[in-house]
């Protein structure tokens, strides 16, 4: 007989938790060469952030989620660098600012881990027959077939289990990068912004890396798909819901450097002499353009989605008219 009944399900609630604190150390120099045409900015800092909300494991016989608590602690470390060169040569004048930032020790909630990890297995291929299968050291996953991905035994005590997984990269860039530069020419100007990120690492949502996850269909990958008659493919058997193959591992991460053209923009100044007679001192017609172009390797919809929640970067055109009076 069913019997209703309420429970908590929600974490405990923590009374005592504060807000983060922050130390933060910068050394710097800032320098102008060939009267001011070239400027050099360098910051070297480390950051420190402590207090940092947690959910610290607990016994399941508490029957509920386990209280955010300040228990984490966050260092960053790191280079900031500026250049930026203005000029003018005749009716032409630019500017160009390089901006990168060079992440360091980055530590997550496994102390000396960086933040925002994948953790998972080594994968050393796909098994092509039993006799593979049988030489291998066994895998706590579940017992695979021929086409099923192999990972490694990392300890060396003959089974692949929980304790052979390691830090298989961080989708936390270790360098972010932009480029912001102007031209003009006479009454045409024209900017862009340049924006990337590299030496970081991700791996397609689920839906895209699996075939079939969660009730969706295949992508063009998985037509290269293990078979007896295709040994060599890039992509494990196909399979509606076998989990062996679907466990975080080195597999599926790939190299998630981008370089986005975030925005480009192109204006046009109408004569003066022509805008005076009423009383306007400018006017600019101008076309700007958002996510114009993005260069990477990444499979997935974008290198920035990390879930499957995600709804990829739209193209977006613009067109204005700036008035001065």
């Amino acid at each position: 007989t069913l019997t209703p009944g309420i429970s908590i399900s929600n974490p405990m609630a923590n009374q005592d938790i504060t807000w983060e604190k922050t130390d933060q150390w910068n050394v710097g120099v800032d320098a102008a060469f060939w009267g001011n045409k070239l400027t050099l900015g360098a910051d070297w800092f480390r950051k420190e952030t402590r207090d940092i909300l947690l959910q610290l494991p607990v016994p399941n016989m508490m029957g509920v989620s386990a209280p955010m608590q300040n228990a984490g602690v966050v260092r960053n470390t790191g280079i900031e660098l500026q250049l930026e060169h203005n000029n003018r040569i005749n009716d032409w004048s630019y500017s160009t600012k390089i901006i990168d930032l060079k992440g360091g020790d980055t530590p997550g909630q496994s102390v000396g881990d960086p933040l925002w990890a994948y953790y998972g297995y080594v994968c050393d291929g796909i098994f092509q027959n039993e006799e593979e299968i049988k030489n291998h050291p066994t895998q706590s996953m579940g017992t695979p077939v021929p086409g099923d991905l192999k990972y490694r035994d990392l300890n060396g005590d003959k089974v692949v289990d929980s304790k052979d997984r390691q830090v298989l990269g961080s989708y936390f860039p270790k360098i972010n990068f932009g480029l912001n530069l102007s031209v003009q020419y006479k009454d045409f100007d024209l900017s862009a912004l340049l924006q990337g990120a590299a030496d970081v690492k991700s791996a397609p949502v689920a839906e895209i890396r699996y075939a079939f996850y969660n009730g969706g269909k295949v992508t063009e990958q998985h037509l290269d798909r293990w078979t007896p008659e295709n040994p060599n493919a890039t992509y494990p058997r196909l399979s509606m819901s076998d989990s062996k193959n679907r466990v975080t591992s080195s597999f599926w991460m790939q190299d998630a450097s981008y370089a986005k053209l975030r925005n480009l923009q192109v204006g046009y100044s109408l004569p003066k002499q022509l805008i005076s007679k009423y009383g306007i001192s400018r006017l600019r017609v101008y076309c700007s353009i958002d996510n114009l172009f993005m260069i990477s390797g990444f499979d997935g919809v974008d290198p920035e989605a990390i879930s499957g929640n995600y709804y990829p970067l739209t193209r977006n055109y613009s067109f204005g008219l700036n008035v001065t009076f």
